[in-house]
């Protein structure tokens, strides 16, 4: 299995937290080497949508609702371009691995592992796409999430259903996750077909049936600051 992080070049908040990834993973002895894709930027992610013929129609301001899926969206706050850049790094990723025909961890700058991935069972599930990471401080509502899935059998379980239906649910931050790739085939579908969304909005129960959660969390946020929602 291959592995990617996204990482922003030269940025320090971001390349600290990528060489803390790497050196985590390298400690436990994962089997598997952790590559860095180059994030795309708030400067020219307009010019990658436009390539890709992509739109954003996930509101950068107040509220939107969704007839079509009978699903609320809200603003998620932050510059609104880092938040389309972050989800056109995952789109392409999303593209490499059905592409590439093979699964792919994908993996942003501030996760960090904190206990050694053993990761064919992920692949050989049912699953399309597996959350890998620990909710806490990666998701609202951490602690229900956690609770469900802790009392689900199995090591690996459903994505938990912790809100209303009418907002989107899925994997804790979409952050560190496995995909593989008939799910990326889908995912790059409902980006054409309903408009790019943050990556862990799209990602979610509502629109695909096949994400789960790994029970035993591998990975969990460095609690750097977050490059997506600030100025740093």
């Amino acid at each position: 299995m291959k592995a990617y992080a996204i990482v922003m070049k030269d940025h320090p908040v971001s390349e600290g937290g990528y060489k803390a990834l790497v050196n985590s993973s390298l400690s436990l002895e994962n089997d598997f080497t952790i590559e860095r894709f180059d994030a795309i930027i708030a400067d020219n992610v307009e010019e990658h949508m436009k390539s890709e013929r992509l739109e954003w129609t996930w509101p950068d301001t107040g509220r939107a609702y969704n007839e079509e899926l009978n699903m609320k969206f809200h603003a998620y706050g932050g510059p609104p371009k880092r938040r389309h850049a972050c989800a056109m790094s995952h789109y392409y990723l999303w593209k490499k691995c059905a592409e590439e025909n093979e699964p792919l961890l994908i993996l942003e700058h501030d996760a960090i592992f904190r206990r050694k991935f053993n990761y064919q069972y992920v692949i050989d599930s049912d699953y399309e796409c597996v959350g890998i990471n620990d909710p806490k401080l990666a998701t609202r509502l951490y602690q229900k999430f956690d609770s469900i899935v802790q009392q689900s059998e199995g090591p690996l379980v459903d994505c938990p259903t912790i809100d209303n239906m009418y907002v989107p649910q899925g994997i804790a931050g979409a952050s560190a996750y496995v995909m593989k790739p008939k799910g990326a085939k889908e995912v790059i579908e409902a980006a054409h077909k309903y408009g790019l969304w943050p990556n862990d909005a799209l990602l979610c129960q509502q629109l695909f049936p096949w994400l789960g959660v790994t029970k035993m969390y591998y990975t969990t946020v460095q609690g750097l600051k977050s490059t997506t929602f600030t100025n740093v």
